[in-house]
């Protein structure tokens, strides 16, 4: 059975060395701004929520996932990062689960910044795309 596990915040530093090799791998196709060290530290206080998805109560995750609630005008429940393997056995699950956390968080939106494979397996689930992240280094 597959299934969408929130890391409580106590338990971060006990799960970290299991979950880090999937936040790097996140951080691979990132911007390069993050380091595992800043996501531990802030699931670890709190700031950022750590989702894994297992399969039949193995600790090896299929996916890592981070989310946050933005608060402004409107609650949003922001997906910032994500990592998986074999996304067709746990997309849904993760997806229902997340859904339901945000509502939980009463949270008026939720939005997913990812790499453009995300569109086509959201759009079908109303989402749209809003916005574009355009990224120059500077010397």
């Amino acid at each position: 059975m597959i299934e969408l596990a929130a890391i409580p915040r106590e338990s971060v530093g006990l799960m970290w060395p299991i979950i880090e090799p999937g936040i790097q791998k996140m951080l691979d196709h990132g911007l390069g701004v993050l380091s595992p060290d800043d996501i531990r530290e802030a699931a670890s206080a709190g700031d950022t929520l750590l989702f894994v998805v297992v399969q039949d109560g193995e600790l090896e995750p299929m996916a890592v996932l981070i989310c946050y609630v933005a608060i402004g005008q409107k609650r949003v429940f922001e997906i910032s990062m994500t990592w998986g393997e074999q996304m067709s056995e746990w997309f849904d699950i993760a997806y229902d689960g997340l859904l339901k956390v945000a509502l939980e968080l009463k949270c008026d939106m939720v939005a997913i910044t990812g790499r453009r494979g995300w569109i086509k397996q959201l759009r079908s689930r109303g989402f749209s795309e809003k916005l574009v992240t355009l990224i120059k280094e500077l010397p």
